[in-house]
């Protein structure tokens, strides 16, 4: 080869290859960072669904008149009636986070569909609110958290 090279071998990077050590342990165990995920990603779906919009930043589709006038309270609210959508939940795992609602009528929210003939809205079409999902916010919130993590 002509010129100059240079060649770098683990003598005298020890510290380096240490670095590289410790952040490919942390990796294995990925829970604590999705913990702060989850956390955050909770705070954020509440602050959107009292926002009204979508993680896209889209606004809810607006109530009908009969859904306005079946309502008991927070009539001029979407998603809120007693804010049961509020208390989401999460599991999380060295590899993974799973962010939701344990509600029965969440899924007819985020993907809309048509009411059962025996609900208090009968057969009516609901449009799909997605509240659940991330915002580019979000997914800049998320890469510091793990980067943050994975460099302590």
């Amino acid at each position: 080869m002509a010129g100059t090279q240079i060649t770098i071998t683990e003598h005298g990077f020890e510290g380096a290859l240490t670095a590289f050590q410790q952040l490919i342990d942390r990796g294995q165990d990925l829970q604590p960072a999705l913990s702060a995920i989850a956390e955050y990603l909770r705070g954020s779906t509440q602050d959107r669904i009292t926002a009204g919009e979508s993680p896209d930043g889209t606004p809810f589709a607006a109530l009908s008149d009969f859904t306005l006038g079946a309502k008991s309270r927070n009539q001029d609210k979407i998603l809120i009636e007693r804010g049961y959508l509020y208390n989401l939940v999460y599991q999380v795992s060295s590899e993974q986070m799973q962010l939701g609602s344990n509600m029965v009528y969440a899924a007819m929210h985020q993907f809309g569909g048509t009411t059962a003939p025996n609900s208090m809205i009968p057969n009516k079409d609901i449009p799909a609110r997605e509240f659940l999902g991330g915002s580019q916010d979000d997914e800049i919130e998320i890469i510091a958290t793990v980067g943050d993590y994975l460099m302590a």
